[in-house]
Order: structure tokens, then sequence, then C-alpha cells
């Protein structure tokens, strides 16, 4: 089991931040995997973390005009790795990485536990997304275009899912109005007039009445009525009023020939 720190001497500090950074290369350059990190872009995120399995692994290597610590090959596609300890990828180069058109990952070693053992530190390498950063990442123009393309498609099934169940509601709406005018239609063979007379039990009271009442409610010198507010009201033929109050919708006699001929 190898530890990374012993002590905090200047020069031993120095020593150390060197073998972290050469032991890092070492890991990636033998193990040959790598954990990248997800990508984002303005705040949309494009892509999960993954683990990369690579053959092609350069320590070291200039490129152009910059050396990057490691560059590998995966899928005839060059990623670049800097592992940073105390100095990280300045805009400079930053801008030469971008220049060159090449995705580029910084692992941040200074964050690392220095009384981290070695498989700690591989597996931070190889297993774990932390402390590593995106300097560049040239698949994110055609990710974000996937995205917008998705979100584009999800958006038009949205419009056409509303459009379908508002002409779903105007045909309903349409039914239902028609179903009301034929009812309207239909009730206007059952219209009583309502009649105000006076109340039978106080001497100055009035109620409404409906005459020629088929269930024969009430009785007023031989007609038979029903007054409205105690007997229509409660009754099952009783379908509300119309044209002002002026008269009441009553079923009784389409209910009753109904019945008869059942």
């Amino acid at each position: 089991m190898h530890h990374f720190a012993h002590h905090n001497a200047p020069e031993c500090k120095y020593a150390l931040e060197t073998t972290l950074h050469l032991l890092a290369k070492e890991i990636l350059a033998t193990e040959k995997q790598i954990k990248l990190p997800a990508i984002r872009y303005k705040g949309i995120y494009l892509r999960p973390p993954q683990v990369i399995r690579f053959q092609e692994v350069y320590v070291e290597k200039k490129l152009h005009d910059i050396i990057p610590d490691l560059y590998i090959m995966i899928k005839n596609k060059m990623l670049l790795i800097e592992i940073a300890v105390t100095h990280f990828v300045d805009d400079l180069k930053k801008l030469k990485i971008e220049e060159i058109g090449v995705s580029a990952v910084e692992i941040d070693l200074s964050q690392v536990d220095r009384e981290s053992v070695f498989d700690e530190l591989k597996d931070t390498l190889t297993d774990s997304t932390l402390y590593k950063y995106w300097i560049h990442n040239t698949r994110i123009p055609e990710l974000y275009e996937k995205h917008l393309e998705k979100e584009e498609a999800k958006q038009k099934a949205y419009d056409e899912e509303i459009k379908r169940l508002n002409k779903e509601a105007v045909v309903e709406r349409r039914k239902e109005r028609q179903q009301k005018r034929q009812r309207e239609k239909f009730y206007e063979d059952y219209y009583k007039k309502i009649t105000v007379r006076k109340s039978e039990r106080t001497f100055y009271g009035k109620v409404s009445t409906v005459d020629n009442c088929l269930l024969d409610k009430r009785d007023f010198h031989g007609v038979s009525y029903a007054n409205v507010h105690a007997d229509c009201f409660h009754c099952e033929h009783f379908r509300g009023f119309k044209k002002e109050k002026e008269f009441i919708v009553c079923l009784a006699p389409y209910n009753l020939e109904k019945t008869r001929h059942s």
C-alpha cells in the first residue's frame, strides 16, 4: 500500500506534487481507462458520465505548439488529458486547444487527499468523475443540436396533442349544443303555464301553481293542480323553468305515456 504524503517540508511538498503528477500519468497510460464527466452546456445535461477504454495513449507528446500531459485516441478521435496539481490550464492554452479542434479534459489533483493510497488514486482516475472538468468538448455543438431537435419534436408532439384535444373539445361542445337544442325543442311540447293564485292556507298569501296536474297533487273546484314550490320542485318529472319563469317543464305526460307502453 503506497501513500503519497510523509512530511510537510517544502522540498518534499514539491516532490510529492511531482510524484502525484507523474503517477497519475502512469496510471492512465497503464490502465488505458478513464471515466469522463457529464457534458453540460447552457445548463443542459447533454450526455451522462461514461467510462472510456482506449488503446493508443501518448504521454507529453507535442501536438502542434502545445504539449498535453497525455492524449489518447478513441475511435479515431483525439482526447487531451491535462493533470493539474499546482499548475492549471490557462486561457492561452485553452484557446490553443480550441483552435486545434480537439476535446480536452482536466483532472484537478490539487483536491486529492495527500494521504491517499495508490488504489484510491487509480479509482479516482479510472472510475470516478471527481475532480474532472471539460476544458473543451468538440461534441457539444452536435449534442446540443440533437437536444434542440429532440425538444422541438417534443414541443411539436405536445402542440399536436393540444390541437387534437382542442378539436375534440370543439366537437364535444358542438355536440352538447346540438343536444341542448334538441332537448329544448323536445321540452317545448311540455311547457305548463304558471298561474299565481291565492293561497288556501293564508288570507293574503299567494302561491304559484300549474293546472291539470296528471298526478292529481291538489284540487281546486274540480280542477287538479300542483303547487310549484311544494310539489313540482320535488317531482321526478320537473325539468326546470322556461321563459323567465312563466312556465315550467313537466315531463309527466311523456313519462307516463312511455310507462304505459313499456
